[in-house]
């Protein structure tokens, strides 16, 4: 998935809000970020389930 860092950010947040608020929330996002810039070619399952482990890490 290559889309910009603004974009990233606001579907990482959409990801994490249910479950996060504050700085939990602004942790996780950041290294949904960074995850996704490391990871680039990952597919969706393999996506999914990072994005899930650093919500229930950061909380």
């Amino acid at each position: 998935m290559t889309v910009d860092t603004a974009t990233l950010e606001r579907q990482a947040r959409y990801f994490v809000n249910p479950v996060l608020i504050g700085p939990e929330a602004d942790a996780a996002v950041l290294t949904i970020v960074a995850w996704e810039r490391v990871n680039p070619e990952a597919d969706a399952d393999r996506r999914e389930r990072a994005w899930t482990r650093i919500a229930h890490v950061a909380a």
